[in-house]
């Protein structure tokens, strides 16, 4: 929780983003170009806030429903760190929706920006990541970075150009397969030198956000389903309040990348969400949930894990347990594999019983708002691990994978469909059709089709449907290596991402959440002329969505002829009817990301 009042001790660097600008962008691909104006808004190179003066004489304070709050001046922004939008869920209040936030007495000081996520298994990911011996546990604990993530999480980061404006507001829902992420951590500078508003929300991940067992379902009524409760009360947060840090509650957009895209997804879908929100932006989602049955079967495997299995009373066990043992117990439950994790659960409260997310947008039964929605063009790659074995062929430009392997994949993620059907799956995306290496650009192909881009397409499809000239669709084609470490010089990129990765990067394409990473990223991450371009056209197309509902004038409405904007690095076109025969193949079955 931020504390109240406290000395302040940060350093900001001082260095200042020296961006490069091209007076135009002549584009090559066919069929329809896409014309970009000069691109030279001072907006989207907003500066590097400069260093702050002394925190007895630096800060703004605005009231809300709960009291007085103390933000900072943030370079083109006004920033609130960390303002509680609900009660923190421990002790009984732990797997329940959220409850109110208590009002405090003077002054939270929001000023702070090193806040902490909610409970995630930030020490297990590291060891797995760098493949870490034992001995290291207590070397990473004693760097602080198991702190960084708590129960006491459940706050809003706003970052706002004017506490006395109207701006609109962009509520934005991170990504992580509802497993990782945190509220605070992204660049603010050009939505707020843009004119709008910008929160950022922490919201519940793993077990604590996606319990559910019939016990509690008795208690509140709803199971499952916490983590998108901690959402919309964050959205009512919004309504009640960000009129006193400068939002226009009326014109609010809920973004969302990856799982927070999911999330997203559901809200449009959700009567109790609905009316929280005017339009949308999905970046990599879909439109998958759970049912009952395999929500509770998760519940009732991950209680035995703990311990609390056999309990008398499961929750209460459960409630007294160390969350540190909790979220070290969910891996084999609650992991990337997302099978337990597909919010919304058909509980009852937040989806009828016996219904799915995915049936309510194929029969249109959504509620309709402007949507910018799309996925990267190799989305699942980055889910698929790369061994020596694979990484090794690519110097000679050939695949170690096979089309048995293939036809492997292909069984998991359809368990529903027949041989027969398989085999024309498999047609429709034989090998024979891609460039070296050629199964795994068609598993590439597959994956992405059947998590990402078929959903994404019956989600525009429905929009479009009931509120035509609405719906905005990209396909992010970008190619871009190593982004989110660009940060780092040429040796620290060498010694810190082994070897394997290094070669396996270039295999990766247009991975997953590469246009988010690109969108957000700061001053110091090192860009060429073409992403420092590519970067300042979709912020164009984005704040301008936000601003008005529609993207630049150079984006067609997603309509009939399902037009989309595929968004490149060597130049923007226009396109028609992205993959639509794997589509209708694909949404016969329900697709399963199972990759082995």
């Amino acid at each position: 929780m931020t504390t109240l009042l406290q000395p302040l001790h940060m350093a900001v660097d001082n260095r200042h983003w020296s961006s490069k600008r091209l007076d135009h962008l002549i584009t090559h691909e066919s069929p329809t170009s896409v014309a970009v104006a000069a691109l030279d808004d001072d907006w989207v190179d907003a500066p590097v806030p400069s260093p702050e003066p002394s925190p007895e004489l630096s800060g703004v304070v605005v009231r809300i429903d709960t009291g007085e709050v103390l933000g900072r001046a943030n370079g083109a922004c006004n920033s609130f760190f960390g303002v509680p939008f609900a009660a923190t869920p421990t002790g009984s209040l732990r797997f329940r929706p959220p409850s109110a936030a208590v009002p405090w007495a003077g002054t939270l000081d929001a000023r702070v920006s090193d806040i902490k996520g909610c409970t995630q298994p930030s020490l297990d990911f590291l060891e797995e990541f760098f493949k870490l011996p034992g001995w290291a546990d207590g070397w990473i604990e004693d760097t602080g970075f198991e702190t960084q993530s708590s129960e006491d999480c459940l706050t809003v980061s706003v970052h706002t150009p004017d506490v006395n404006g109207s701006a609109p507001v962009l509520v934005f829902l991170h990504g992580g397969s509802n497993l990782n992420g945190k509220a605070g951590d992204k660049w603010p500078q050009p939505i707020c030198a843009g004119g709008a508003v910008l929160v950022e929300v922490n919201y519940r991940l793993g077990v604590f956000g996606n319990l559910a067992l019939p016990e509690l379902l008795a208690e509140t009524g709803t199971a499952g389903n916490q983590g998108l409760q901690d959402q919309r009360a964050a959205l009512e947060w919004v309504q009640r309040n960000i009129h006193a840090m400068g939002g226009d509650r009326t014109r609010v957009s809920l973004m969302g990348e990856s799982s927070g895209a999911m999330a997203v997804a559901a809200h449009l879908a959700l009567p109790r969400s609905s009316g929280l929100f005017a339009q949308g932006i999905l970046m990599s989602g879909n439109d998958y949930s759970l049912t009952l049955t395999e929500a509770f079967a998760a519940g009732n495997q991950f209680a035995a894990l703990s311990g609390c299995g056999s309990a008398v009373n499961r929750l209460s066990c459960l409630r007294g347990l160390d969350p540190k043992m909790l979220v070290n117990t969910q891996t084999p439950v609650y992991n990337q594999s997302m099978r337990a994790l597909q919010t919304p659960v058909a509980d009852g409260f937040e989806l009828p019983p016996g219904t799915s997310l995915a049936s309510l947008y194929a029969s249109g039964r959504v509620h309709p708002k402007p949507l910018l929605l799309g996925t990267t063009k190799d989305d699942i790659s980055v889910f698929l691990r790369h061994s020596w074995r694979e990484v090794l062929p690519r110097l000679l430009q050939e695949s170690s994978l096979t089309k048995d392997d293939l036809a492997g994949f292909l069984e998991r993620f359809l368990p529903s469909a027949s041989p027969e059907e398989r085999d024309a799956v498999l047609r429709a995306y034989t090998p024979a059709r891609f460039g070296p290496p050629a199964v795994r650009h068609a598993l590439y192909e597959l994956g992405t089709d059947g998590y990402y881009a078929c959903p994404t397409r019956r989600i525009a499809s429905a929009v479009a449907s009931r509120l035509p000239g609405s719906v905005f669709r990209y396909v992010f084609a970008a190619a871009i290596v190593d982004i989110d470490t660009r940060r780092m010089p040429d040796w620290a990129r060498t010694l810190l991402f082994p070897l394997r990765e290094r070669l396996a990067d270039p295999l990766l394409g247009a991975y997953h959440g590469s246009d988010s990473e690109l969108l957000w990223s700061d001053p110091y991450t090192l860009l060429d002329a073409e992403e420092s371009a590519l970067r300042r056209r979709m912020l164009q197309h984005w704040l301008s969505f936000v601003k008005t509902g529609r993207p630049m004038e150079s984006w067609p409405a997603f309509g009939s002829t399902e037009s989309f904007i595929k968004l490149d690095t060597s130049g923007d076109r226009v396109g028609e009817h992205w993959h639509r025969a794997s589509c209708e193949i694909l949404q016969r079955f329900r697709f399963v990301w199972d990759p082995g």
